[in-house]
């Protein structure tokens, strides 16, 4: 039975796949057909089925799993400090790997809890941990080569978001705090300067809504000089916006540059180690041949001598 499963591995593979697909569409319908009880039943059977799969597949997994579990934190400390260059790309697939196994663990223990939330005085609670199992459509990027590697690039480029993020959240920061102290603590139509978070988050729809009703808002209540106003708030779109996302998008398009030529490279030296090994590989069979060219002409000549 074991060597059965290990030799079907990829129908395994391709089969989760298509259950992957399956518990998102039902998640979908369900949630369409939420007020109609008479069709739970239904989707609570189907929940059954998915999890029982996704239990079995997970243990198969394990089970045949070349990377050992006990590997994994000394490998994230090693991919995280770079110690050993020459095992980061080992150390990556092997951290990929088990990341993979527990988030799929994760899921199937909340399937499993959710399958009990009639028992439990909030359900409310049981059944957000069902929605959970939407985020198992992303194990598609495991399961798909294209995929994956649209999936590498992606988490390459995630430093460079999360100092982007940074920035922006500095942004917020500095320009609701002078906007709660220009504008008297006060809350308006467009934009709430009443407390900091209120504030943050007004300048951030602010900044993905436009400014120009804010700006138009803001002048009307001669709070402080116009003057004072326009700065504020075009200083804001201009830092946000203009500035911040155009060096964000710079930054990001010239690290996937690098990617892609450093990939290009790696293939590059890659095909002239193999078109060295073809030459050497051609260069012996040529050697060998001449000397049994050499040989068979010895053998001639001392037939022809005797």
């Amino acid at each position: 039975m074991l060597q059965f499963l290990k030799d079907n591995l990829n129908f395994i593979n391709k089969l989760s796949a298509l259950f992957i697909i399956i518990s998102a569409i039902s998640i979908g319908i369900e949630a369409s057909l939420n007020a109609k009880e008479q069709f739970l039943n239904v989707f609570y059977i189907l929940d059954i089925f998915i999890i029982a799969y996704f239990s079995f597949e997970l243990v198969v997994r394990i089970v045949f799993n070349d990377k050992p579990l006990k590997q994994f934190l000394p490998a994230l400390k090693n991919y995280l400090s770079k110690e050993k260059k020459s095992n980061l790309e080992k150390d990556r697939a092997l951290i990929e790997e088990w990341m993979w196994l527990i988030f799929d663990g994760l899921l199937v223990v909340m399937g499993f809890i959710a399958l009990f939330r009639h028992l439990v005085e909030h359900p409310q609670l049981i059944l957000l941990l069902r929605l959970f199992r939407v985020f198992r459509i992303f194990r598609i990027f495991e399961l798909n080569q294209t995929l994956k590697d649209i999936e590498k690039k992606i988490i390459s480029v995630v430093p460079t978001i999360a100092t982007f993020l940074v920035l922006i959240f500095l942004i917020l920061y500095a320009y609701a705090i002078v906007g709660m102290y220009m504008y008297d603590f006060r809350k308006y139509e467009t934009i709430d300067f009443s407390g900091i978070y209120a504030a943050m988050t007004s300048l951030f729809v602010m900044m993905t809504n436009g400014w120009s009703d804010t700006l138009i808002e803001l002048r009307s209540h001669h709070i402080v000089p116009n003057i004072y106003s326009d700065i504020y708030i075009i200083s804001f779109f201009i830092f946000s916006v203009l500035v911040t996302l155009n060096v964000f998008l710079a930054v990001m398009t010239s690290q996937i540059q690098d990617k892609l030529a450093k990939e290009i490279a790696k293939d590059h030296d890659e095909l002239l180690e193999k078109d060295k090994q073809i030459l050497s590989a051609e260069q012996s069979q040529q050697k060998e041949i001449q000397e049994l060219n050499a040989k068979l002409d010895a053998i001639l000549e001392r037939l022809n001598k005797g």
